[in-house]
């Protein structure tokens, strides 16, 4: 079941690792003022949108249990949390890299 959480913030979040598997940071820019908050497996149209205002973010993406998915990638117990603040464009950071298990 894919579950996500999405937050808007003032600033940058403080992280909490322990609770994640991966994080990611990246720039968003948004000039329309308008965001769609979709999965890869939602009907487009009906996928939710977020009024903001126009120009860059920041935005940080949390993953939780990703490698409980099964192998079509549509069942599991993963979900994801996805914070966005105004600021300035910057590269992408990694502030958490899962590890990723190989069955032997």
């Amino acid at each position: 079941m894919f579950r996500q959480f999405w937050k808007s913030a003032t600033q940058s979040p403080r992280t909490t690792c322990k609770e994640w598997d991966q994080i990611n940071e990246c720039t968003l820019d948004v000039p329309s003022g308008r965001i769609v908050v979709a999965g890869c497996t939602d009907y487009f149209p009906d996928a939710q949108r977020v009024d903001v205002l126009p120009g860059f973010y920041r935005a940080r993406v949390y993953y939780g249990k990703p490698n409980t998915l099964s192998a079509d990638g549509l069942d599991g117990d993963d979900h994801y949390k996805f914070v966005l603040w105004k600021a300035v464009a910057g590269p992408i950071k990694i502030l958490k890299q899962r590890t990723v298990s190989s069955a032997g």
